[in-house]
Order: structure tokens, then C-alpha cells, then sequence
């Protein structure tokens, strides 16, 4: 395809997950030919009244989330309006305004994940007023949603495969750069959990795993962990002090990182769209142990051990511990499904399709 596609996103410094979305749509859209504009939104500002007034209006018909109040939409519009796109990609529903439709044949809502579940998941592991304000969000997304799932103007995409069929959308996954197997013969770590500590699910997560611990060590005596993230929160630091796992703060290396350990076990409970973790594990031939949540954003046919409970991971982990083969061919069917299956050329013919079906026929779109 050819012509100019815009991909809308918040612009936060801190949202890791919204920069790694904005980099797949980026990878797919300039293998498929296209020249992309990615345009961040906080920074044009707060809306002004009327703006503001407008756009609060879209929120108590559900047209909008309450999210979208924090940037200044005539500022965007009109920036939107100068490119004259032939497609724009809002990622996230926080980055959808209705007048979109207006500037561009093709809009493309990416809920990315379902974020009535995620804010409603957040409350459950959330205390306080702070827990208040996810159930708030989360009733505000779930009338959103079901809104835009009734409608056809926009074509709707998801990054969780189980996300997209709650969604009425497209499952288009995020993508993976080809990289090289790791060598983990000199691996230091028995087990690896990885991903933002400070993040709630990743923090219930390793609580978990300092309630299954004991049975592992019963079943593997002298099992070592490595817990690596940013921003860990007291909790975790004191979690891995009691146990005596090793606590990497920070890493700059994903390649060192996972060359670091044997397995990769992934046992998250509450997990929205696709993990970004177990893509990237894969991406470079670790052998994962991972839960039926986290195992739900992926295709059915992704090589991983999945385990139900707290028994049954440690059995799994245990097992690919002491099973060198298992381990290994695990990590190489991994690592070949996601250069196959989620790499940026996988996905290009249908996103050209998508951008490219005349107003009113995108519900004829094909399975990517």
C-alpha cells in the first residue's frame, strides 16, 4: 500500500506496553509499504473548555473514555487534518475521538487488550481509593466497548487473542524482532520471572510464587530464582530477601537476561491483551512455564508448558528443570512459532487489506 498512515498513541514516558504496541503497528505498516506518522497526544495539551465540553459529551454516550479528557482533541484533529491520511490507528481505546472518521477513509480502533478486565483485574489486587477509581474506569471501558463492538464505522483490532473474540475484533498480536538463540549452558538461574515490578498483576504474581516456593524447594531442593524489573516495590524486595532469590532492578539486556536462566515461568493470574514477556522469552529460544491467563492472549498452538495451579506449575517446572531435551525443544519450537507467526511480514497483507476496503464493507475483512 501507499499514502501516509497517522498511529495515534498517549505518548506516556512510562507506558513500556503502549510503546511496544506503537512499535509493532510501526513495523507492520512500513513492511507493508506505507509511510508512518506517529503522533503522541499529551503533549498538545488539556482540552480546552469546549473541547472539553464536547468530549465529555462522547463519554456519557460511551463514544469516548473518560481518558481521552486528558489531551487537547482540537489540537490533534486539526495536526490529523494537515497529514490527511489515508488510515489512522488509535492505540488504545484512551487515544479514540469519534471526529477521526472525519479526516481519514479508514480508522482503526486497537483496544490493545480488554480494558474493562484489566482496570477490574487492577481493583482486585487493589486496595483502598485507589480501587475505587479502577471500578470506576472499568464500568466506564465495559460501556464503551460494548458500544463499539455494535459499530462499523472503525475496524477494530485487539492484541489478546481471547481479548479480540470478547471484543468483536481482530486479533492482530504484537510482533517480535528475529533474534538468535541464547546460550544457556552457563545459565547462573534455575528460573526466571521478568517484567515491571511496580506493575500490579506482576507484583500478585510474584507473591504467587512465594506461596508455591516451599513446594518447589520440597520437590527441587537448592531451585534458584532470579525476579528482574523496574521500579520493584517494598513488597517484592522484601519477598525476594525472605526466599533468597536475587533481585535484578533494572536490565539492559534482554538477551543477557534470559541467557541468565533455564526456564521462564510466567504465573500470572489476572493478564490483559498479550504478554510482552513471553513474546520476547520466545523471541530469543527460553523454554516457558505459563498460566491458562497469560497463555489466553496467545494463539492456541504457542509452545509453552501450561499449568492450571500452584501444583501443577511446580510439577511443569520441575520437570523441565531436570529435562534437559524437553527443555530444549520446547525452546526451539518457541522460537520458530514467533519468527513464523509474529514477525511484522506475517501480518502486512491484511493490514494493507484492511486499510484499503471501501467505508461500510470492514466487517468482509479476513482473518489475518
Amino acid at each position: 500500500m501507499t499514502g501516509k498512515v497517522v498511529v495515534v498513541n498517549l505518548g506516556r514516558s512510562e507506558g513500556m506496553g503502549e510503546a511496544r504496541r506503537l512499535a509493532t503497528w510501526v513495523a507492520v505498516a512500513e513492511a507493508a509499504g506505507a509511510e508512518v506518522i506517529p503522533i503522541a497526544l499529551l503533549p498538545f495539551g488539556r482540552p480546552r473548555l469546549r473541547d472539553a465540553l464536547r468530549r465529555g459529551a462522547h463519554v456519557l454516550t460511551a463514544r469516548a473514555v473518560p481518558e481521552s479528557l486528558a489531551w487537547n482533541s482540537r489540537a490533534a484533529l486539526d495536526e490529523i487534518r494537515r497529514l490527511d491520511p489515508v488510515a489512522v490507528v488509535c492505540v488504545t481505546s484512551r487515544t479514540y475521538d469519534p471526529s477521526f472518521h472525519k479526516l481519514s477513509p479508514v480508522v482503526i480502533l486497537d483496544f490493545v487488550d480488554k480494558l474493562s478486565t484489566s482496570y477490574r483485574d487492577r481493583a482486585a489486587v487493589t486496595g483502598g481509593v485507589a480501587r475505587l477509581g479502577w471500578l470506576s474506569l472499568a464500568g466506564a471501558h465495559r460501556r464503551f466497548e460494548a458500544r463499539a463492538s455494535r459499530a462499523s464505522d472503525a475496524v477494530k483490532v485487539a492484541a489478546g487473542r481471547c481479548d479480540a473474540v470478547a471484543l468483536d475484533a481482530r486479533w492482530l498480536p504484537n510482533v517480535v524482532e528475529r533474534e538468535d538463540a541464547v546460550d544457556q549452558r552457563l545459565a547462573r538461574f534455575d528460573l526466571l520471572f521478568f517484567g515491571n515490578l511496580s506493575y500490579a498483576p506482576n507484583i500478585a504474581a510474584v507473591r504467587r510464587l512465594a506461596m508455591l516456593w516451599p513446594l518447589l524447594v520440597a520437590e527441587r531442593p537448592g531451585t534458584t530464582l532470579l525476579v528482574a524489573g523496574a521500579r520493584p516495590v517494598p513488597e517484592v524486595e522484601r519477598l525476594c530477601a525472605q526466599h533468597g532469590w536475587t533481585l535484578r532492578a533494572d536490565f539492559p539486556d534482554l538477551r543477557a537476561l534470559c541467557s541468565s536462566a533455564r526456564l521462564a515461568i510466567v504465573p500470572i493470574d489476572h493478564a490483559a491483551g498479550i504478554q510482552n514477556k513471553v513474546l520476547e522469552a520466545a523471541s530469543v529460544g527460553l523454554a516457558q512455564v505459563l498460566t491458562p491467563a497469560v497463555m489466553s492472549g496467545l494463539d492456541t498452538a504457542f509452545p509453552a508448558a501450561v499449568a492450571d495451579d500452584d501444583a501443577g506449575l511446580v510439577r511443569e517446572a520441575v520437570a523441565l528443570l531436570d529435562g534437559y531435551g524437553r527443555r530444549e525443544g520446547l525452546a526451539a519450537a518457541a522460537l520458530g512459532h514467533v519468527r513464523t507467526h509474529y514477525a511484522a511480514a506475517a501480518w502486512t497483507s491484511w493490514f494493507s487489506t484492511a486499510t484499503t476496503l471501501p467505508a461500510g464493507t470492514k466487517g468482509t475483512l479476513p482473518d489475518p
